[in-house]
């Protein structure tokens, strides 16, 4: 499973992955073809990737987008059919490990999610020149990929926010009991979009001396807006649910996972703990290995290596470029940052945009420009 942790008022909420099946598909204006396949890497893990835009064999730019924080090869971008048409662009989206339908990695690191890119762009044989665009969190493998494999790529770099986490209303309801692996039986409610059609699925742990039947207030406007699926459940010994004599902050958080899966949520979901009940969210980083906890491991960890000595990768007979977009109304990347890596590496071709924030790459033409810049070289 993959978790992502957010702490607000009191409620903290948790944005699970697993690698079950692909989430649902989000639409992309204006593009051409796509399909979601996936590659057997060497170690027999398997990498899910979506292509978009011109046929491969005809393209003269292709691009990789490496998604962000607690995201997947389904991100939206938005472009034009023009653009792909004049410049004749390939984009290559794909699922880090342990994101959407491809396997986790146990062993990830900043290399091997370069490693990861290499060997995914060798199967689908993309030649010796393509662009790697990476977005928020998802630019950090991009330093991997000019430390590990600077031979033969441009390699170019952008930002991107991560998505939206809207919250809960009251729809359908029904309440029912799945019986666990120990044969205790979790009972359950169920809420808002059905399950099969929802965008976004979102587990409730209600807090101390409370049930599944906590109240919370939304709208169906926001429901039908964001698709989203709300799960509330009694945790052992509360409500309908059965008590387990042998309850630790472990066995609560396997009951979450079990129940999941018994309910088949598939591979995306969030998990908003309330109040009290917002600690079996720390139990989900602690026991579910799979989680978005991973990226911050791997994107803020021990690199091996020091970003601001990176050699320039690309000479006059080995061309390519290395671009960095920096917003400067953006709240979570520090303009003084980027700056500081430019200037210690001055072959990096620095872009300042006023009066936009974190979200630039979604902002249709930022994101032209993007491209644009790199199709241009």
């Amino acid at each position: 499973m993959m978790f992502l942790l957010l702490a607000i008022v009191g409620l903290i909420s948790y944005y699970v992955y697993k690698s079950i099946k692909p989430p649902p598909p989000i639409p992309l204006p204006e593009n051409v073809s796509k399909k979601s396949l996936r590659v057997k890497l060497s170690d027999g893990r398997h990498i899910a990737y979506r292509e978009l835009g011109c046929p491969k064999d005809e393209a003269k730019h292709k691009i990789i987008i490496i998604h962000g924080y607690a995201n997947s090869k389904e991100v939206d971008l938005y472009t034009t059919q023009e653009m792909i048409d004049e410049f004749k662009i390939y984009f290559l989206f794909f699922d880090r490990a342990g994101h959407g339908e491809s396997d986790p990695n146990p062993s990830r690191t900043l290399k091997t999610d370069t490693y990861d890119i290499e060997e995914l762009a060798d199967k689908l044989q993309l030649g010796p020149k393509f662009h790697v665009l990476g977005m928020s969190l998802g630019a950090y493998p991009v330093y991997g990929c000019l430390k590990y494999i600077p031979h033969s790529y441009y390699v170019y770099k952008s930002i991107k926010p991560p998505p939206p986490i809207p919250l809960p209303e009251n729809v359908s309801k029904k309440s029912l009991r799945v019986k666990l692996s120990d044969g205790r039986h979790i009972a359950y409610r169920e809420l808002g979009c059905p399950k099969d059609e929802a965008k976004h699925k979102i587990i409730i742990i209600h807090g101390y001396a409370n049930s599944k039947e906590v109240d919370l207030y939304t709208t169906q406007e926001m429901i039908d807006e964001f698709k989203i699926y709300f799960l509330f459940f009694d945790r052992a010994g509360h409500g309908e649910s059965d008590p387990n004599p042998s309850r630790t902050l472990k066995t609560d958080t396997y009951d979450i996972e079990e129940l999941a899966d018994k309910l088949q949520l598939g591979p995306k979901f969030h998990v908003l703990g309330m109040s009290l009940g917002a600690y079996p969210v720390y139990g989900c980083l602690k026991y579910i290995p799979h989680s978005c906890y991973q990226d911050i491991i791997a994107g803020y960890g021990n690199w091996e290596f020091d970003p601001t000595e990176l050699s320039n990768p690309f000479t006059d007979t080995n061309k390519g470029s290395v671009h960095m977009w920096c917003a400067l109304d953006d709240k979570q990347i520090l303009r003084d940052v980027l700056v500081y890596i430019c200037d210690k590496l001055p072959w990096i071709k620095f872009h300042e945009v006023p009066r936009v924030g974190h979200w630039i790459i979604h902002e249709k033409h930022h994101f032209e420009a993007i491209t644009k810049a790199a199709c241009t070289e």
